[in-house]
């Protein structure tokens, strides 16, 4: 065996004696975390936010906006709802769909199409009808 050949120490045919055969998932006791040592100690710190949560808390954050000319105190969250319905009703077809999406009226005002009339006799009389309008092996 070449000396640039890495070797684990012990042949593999050999089986240790507490019966722990070292295999792919199971790496060698020594290389294993240690109990009550975290796997990623620099990892998150305590009490940091996620995303969700830092996004839910700025859109609850009051502010003055204007509303028929007077100052008015409202959530972020509001000041999005009161604009984007106001884009809707100017017309823009996103902000109408994104408004009737986000009100759940959607899916009510939808209307199922009635079945397909899938008869063959009569879509066989439909085109013999069509094909007696035309003379026979002559064009229109």
């Amino acid at each position: 065996m070449s000396e640039h050949q890495a070797t684990s120490g012990t042949p593999r045919s050999a089986e240790p004696a507490d019966g722990y055969a070292v295999t792919r998932g199971k790496p060698p006791r020594e290389h294993q975390f240690k109990a009550g040592k975290s796997g990623n100690p620099s990892g998150r710190p305590k009490g940091s936010l996620n995303f969700k949560t830092l996004l839910q808390r700025e859109l609850d954050r009051q502010i003055t906006g204007t509303s028929n000319g007077r100052a008015v105190r409202m959530t972020k969250r509001e000041a999005m709802a009161v604009r984007l319905v106001g884009e809707a009703m100017r017309g823009n077809l996103k902000a109408i769909d994104a408004v009737l999406h986000h009100a759940g009226e959607t899916a009510a005002s939808t209307q199922a199409l009635p079945p397909m009339d899938t008869d063959p006799a009569r879509d066989a009389a439909i085109l013999a009808a069509y094909l007696a309008r035309f003379p026979p092996g002559g064009t229109a």
